[in-house]
């Protein structure tokens, strides 16, 4: 049996503004998997449990917005996601987890589960292999920044782009700023002297 890639959404019937997107290679599978979760209260998706346990399991609608391949699941799912602003979305990022945040509870729980945990030699000399040559989150061969300079062309891309744009800082980002070029200044008076 073939499995279908797309895009899904998860909408509540009785609000029907509160959805969420995902993408998954077997969409099938997935939602199985959330509404293991579900009922069983482990879901990872606060909001998302949240609101099953309020409305029920009757009050969700899983549906197919779009089939693909898998290399385009990101893409077209971050479309979705930009496009329709899904509320239970914890991440506004395809396939990324930064901005979420992690209940203290949650917190706890990882903390507990590395205590006594200890890592082989193996996996340590494994580990400094993979580092070794990584500069600056660049892996060594890889192409980086480091001596390489923009085109012209990028130059003025990047100064259109900028145009007619106001940063406001606050007063408290202003006294940082202060303060760090201060101290980078008297480093440098240091070293000149």
């Amino acid at each position: 049996m073939k499995h279908i890639s797309g895009i899904y959404q998860i909408q509540s019937k009785r609000k029907p503004k509160r959805c969420y997107i995902g993408s998954a290679v077997n969409v099938d599978g997935r939602w199985r998997i959330h509404l293991h979760y579900l009922r069983n209260k482990k879901h990872e998706n606060n909001k998302l449990q949240g609101h099953y346990n309020k409305y029920g399991e009757d009050d969700l609608q899983f549906s197919l917005l779009l089939g693909c391949d898998k290399e385009d699941l990101i893409k077209i799912e971050q479309y979705f996601i930009d496009s329709k602003k899904p509320s239970f979305n914890i991440c506004q990022v395809a396939g990324n987890c930064l901005g979420r945040k992690m209940s203290e509870h949650t917190k706890r729980v990882l903390s507990e589960s590395h205590i006594g945990r200890t890592i082989s030699e193996e996996t340590r000399q494994r580990m400094r292999l993979a580092q070794k040559g990584n500069h600056y989150g660049f892996q060594k061969g890889t192409s980086n920044w480091i001596g390489r300079k923009h085109s012209e062309e990028s130059k003025q891309k990047m100064s259109q782009s900028h145009k007619g744009k106001k940063v406001i800082h606050s007063e408290e980002t202003k006294r940082k700023i202060s303060k760090s070029v201060k101290k980078d200044w008297d480093k440098r008076k240091l070293k000149i002297v």
